[in-house]
């Protein structure tokens, strides 16, 4: 199931954006008050929201004063940050701003993107007739997630010669899991003939690797491989194929999409897995690139080309998620299910689109910062 039908995202989060911005412009016109999205961001789900404010206000549902986007990301996402006219246009740009954080860690923009709603979200009600709204809330995306259940319930009870039920396994690269749990409340609510069997597979990379640690932990199996240094500098394990054979970094950083550590989702996502069925696997960008070559005939009858300078890749989601299904089929983690599923949740390379440079956006380490330039 390819999510990425928009070339002005080229990510699965365009669904749910669109939803999000669908419920905003509801508010609006129930209410009468106006709209201002707070919304952190590695890249990604910003960028999704971004244009499909855009497409509100150019498509007339809305005036451009009255739903508006403050958004917030770490300076390593800055190379997923595209251009648009909400950037180029002068007054979008005053309404619609994007601030930079550069200290501390990635995951501090959500800390101060929840910091600046708290402070001003009754001010801005009470005095400013405007709604502000904390995009990063599980049940914002939950919605749209819950929709692709409906959609695979369909298709698969319509179009397939049935077994009593179908088993396959959904395969996300992740940051806190919300589509795959978005996913499940959308089985639960669509799937009343208990057809359709799914089971879940985490894939991360060594930077943020929480999510795959906690399940291992909580499945009782051992989360914590024993590296060694090879001569050529790479690190090199074989005892625990949860994780990468080979990385040239212990804490390596494939795509900075996934920057959240310790994420509040684990909990609920072992427990759904260990009901489910399911596995989590950490990759590298060694295997990642080691398996190109069969990526790349996996996606090409889709359409997806992958181009062969590495450095032009700008989102490794869905080939980190196809490299994963590889390795956990090769190590046999996923031997219980006879169907891999992918969804195609986002691959998109520098020469495609032009990306905001940092000289060009303001920065904003604090709330107290944001309100310096957005007003609180």
């Amino acid at each position: 199931m390819n999510l990425m039908g928009n070339k002005d995202t080229d990510t699965g989060k365009t669904l749910a954006s669109l939803v999000i911005i669908a419920r905003a412009v509801n508010h609006i016109y129930s209410t009468g008050k106006n709209v201002m999205l707070i919304t952190p961001s590695s890249g990604n789900k910003a960028g999704a929201l971004r244009d499909a404010v855009l497409k509100a206000i150019e498509v007339g549902l809305v005036k451009k004063d009255q739903l508006r986007i403050v958004t917030i990301i770490p300076h390593s996402s800055i190379e997923k940050t595209r251009s648009s006219k909400l950037f180029t246009d002068k007054e979008l740009n005053r309404l619609n701003p994007v601030f930079v954080s550069d200290q501390g860690e990635a995951q501090d923009v959500k800390n101060i993107a929840s910091d600046f709603f708290k402070r001003n979200k009754d001010l801005y009600d009470k005095e400013r007739n405007t709604t502000l709204w904390y995009s990063l809330g599980i049940d914002n995306y939950k919605v749209a997630d819950a929709m692709r259940a409906c959609i695979e319930a369909d298709f698969f009870c319509n179009e397939l010669s049935s077994p009593d039920r179908y088993r396959y396994l959904h395969i996300h690269s992740v940051s806190s899991a919300y589509g795959l749990l978005g996913h499940n409340e959308g089985v639960k609510r669509f799937n009343k003939k208990k057809y359709l069997d799914i089971g879940y597979l985490l894939v991360q990379h060594l930077y943020t690797n929480d999510m795959v640690t906690s399940l291992l932990n909580h499945l009782g199996r051992d989360s914590k491989p024993q590296y060694k240094k090879s001569p050529d500098g790479i690190y090199v394990q074989e005892g625990n194929p949860n994780f990468p054979t080979s990385t040239s970094s212990l804490d390596q950083c494939i795509d900075t999409t996934f920057y959240s550590k310790k994420p509040p989702t684990c909990e609920e996502m072992n427990l759904l897995i260990e009901e489910k069925g399911g596995n989590g696997i950490v990759v590298s960008r060694e295997e990642c690139i080691k398996w190109l070559h069969v990526t790349r005939k996996i996606l090409a009858p889709v359409e997806i080309e992958i181009p062969f300078e590495i450095d032009l890749i700008k989102e490794w989601s869905l080939i980190m998620a196809v490299t994963g299904a590889l390795l956990s089929v090769e190590r046999k983690i996923v031997t219980e299910f006879d169907v891999l599923v992918i969804h195609a949740s986002g691959v998109y390379f520098q020469d495609k689109y032009t990306c905001l440079e940092l000289s060009e956006v303001k920065t904003a380490n604090t709330a107290e910062e944001l309100e310096s330039f957005i007003g609180g």
